[in-house]
């Protein structure tokens, strides 16, 4: 599912005597805060209206507001999250909240925005998540008097459902323009702080939570309006409602010396995301796991804690593997590259762990045997086996790599660092599928391998079939060893 954002900013608008001063470069300034590309927003799905714009379906006028952006998207396809951003005058008449339009004057109500029909209209987006925020009675950085905000505008808020709204002041106060901010007070702080999401107090490690955004800016809002003498306390509607992941938030990036003892920690943290990981895309969008690794958590049996010397960190393994699974049935698609060893190498190299080696051969096996009955499952996993160096990768989408330098039998990642630095993540992305797509095609130069939909069975067929002649060379290698 996507993701889609309308940005809306008025600095002067009909008949009006004064203009404020940074409404619109509010627009821009939280634009680029939202395409930084953190959030699951670009230009494509970035949308702005602005009051001065020349261009007619760029301009922040009252049918573009109300209507054509809103009930364009009314037939577009679900989104995961929709945004809604509003900066410009607001007034009261008739104990109804209405905002003010490039082309509208306070004194002709039918030239305005009426608050009510544009939660509705908003409320009409087919949107699993709605952010709705307010910049509105703004008193401009050259001391331009406001209206206050209504009391009409907090009992209409307030019942909104199936939205999370914030606004820039509280009932009874104006929100204040900056020269030395270069813009509204609250939009500054809100655009910092999702510029630097590590500041955040507060983050789940799913992400970069709307309320831990909000109340950076508020705190900070509320400390510049007691320097300048002045009221404004930004306010969250809704806060009781579940919050909204913007992100994957700060970089946990950390490094760990190569096979430390701490492993439990390490793979409480792998767990930890994987848990609050947000639900995976639609089909044309899926959230993607690229797996480079021996067997993968896919090979953990359930009684391999009874097994291990630590049961503690078993069942963190076990816990890894049912998040794995969680998401495969939740629909993300996984690419999974196996590395395993020949079991005359295994023997060799690990003979005390030939044992839990082969059982977990065995589980991968059968749980892949048991995906080939699940069609739709198949379309989105692809697995295949070849030689490779010494590596593991687990990558999240776009938003983690975790990196290591092996999987040992015993189980669970080496992990070195965790980063999601999108820039490295892109490269190991790019890396990943390039090895991938190389792998197959040399797949393709030596077995008769079927195109298209059929592609990904047979290698799933062939993966299993590669793990069964290793089962039985090491049960027979087993044999002879009890024999002697």
């Amino acid at each position: 599912m996507k993701r889609l954002a309308l940005l809306v900013a008025i600095d002067e608008h009909f008949g009006s005597d004064e203009r404020l001063a940074f409404a619109e470069t509010d627009c821009d300034r939280l634009y680029e805060a939202l395409t930084s590309g953190r959030y699951g927003f670009g230009a494509s799905n970035t949308l702005k209206l602005k009051g001065s714009c020349a261009t007619l379906a760029q301009r922040a006028i009252r049918w573009n507001v109300l209507y054509g952006r809103l009930w364009e998207l009314r037939e577009a396809e679900p989104l995961e999250l929709f945004v809604f951003y509003f900066a410009g005058d607001a007034f009261e008449a008739d104990g109804e909240t209405y905002l003010v339009p490039a082309d509208g004057h306070p004194r002709h109500l039918d030239q305005c925005v009426r608050l009510a029909a544009l939660l509705d209209a908003i409320g009409a987006v087919p949107a699993k998540q709605r952010l709705v925020i307010f910049e509105t009675c703004r008193r401009s950085a050259t001391g331009t008097a406001a209206a206050a905000l209504p009391e009409s505008f907090a009992s209409k808020i307030s019942r909104a459902e199936e939205m999370i709204v914030l606004s820039s002041c509280s009932v009874g106060e104006c929100s204040h323009e900056d020269a030395l901010l270069g813009g509204g007070v609250y939009t500054h702080y809100l655009a910092e702080a999702l510029d630097n999401p590590a500041a955040l107090a507060n983050q789940a490690v799913g992400g970069v939570s709307v309320f831990a955004v909000h109340e950076y800016a508020a705190e900070r809002t509320r400390r510049w309006a007691q320097r300048h003498g002045v009221s404004q306390n930004p306010r969250p509607y809704a806060p009781n409602a579940p919050t909204i992941r913007l992100g994957p938030g700060a970089p946990l990036t950390y490094s760990l010396p190569a096979y430390v003892a701490d492993r439990e920690s390490r793979t409480q943290r792998i767990v930890a995301i994987l848990r609050n990981i947000e639900q995976p895309r639609g089909p044309d969008d899926r959230y993607a796991v690229r797996i480079l690794a021996r067997l993968s958590s896919f090979a953990i049996a359930d009684n391999e804690p009874a097994h291990l010397d630590d049961s503690v960190f078993g069942g963190l393994l076990v816990e890894e593997r049912d998040a794995m699974c969680e998401l495969l049935e939740r629909g993300a698609a996984f690419k999974v590259i196996l590395s395993f060893c020949s079991a005359e190498e295994l023997v060799r190299e690990h003979p005390q762990e030939a044992q839990r080696y082969l059982g977990r051969m065995r589980h991968l096996a059968a749980f892949l045997r048991g995906l080939l009955r699940r069609p739709d499952v198949v379309a989105r996993f692809t697995i295949v086996r070849f030689a490779m160096d010494e590596r593991n990768l687990l990558l999240l989408d776009h938003d983690y790599v975790f990196e290591g330098r092996r999987l040992w039998p015993s189980g669970g990642f080496d992990v070195t660092t965790i980063t999601e630095a999108p820039t490295q993540v892109a490269r190991e992305v790019d890396l990943f599928d390039r090895l991938l797509t190389n792998g197959i095609q040399e797949l393709r130069d030596r077995y008769p391998l079927p195109p298209g939909p059929g592609l990904n069975g047979a290698l799933m067929k062939m993966t299993i079939d590669q793990l069964e002649t290793e089962i039985e060379a090491m049960e027979r290698t087993a044999a002879a060893e009890r024999v002697h």
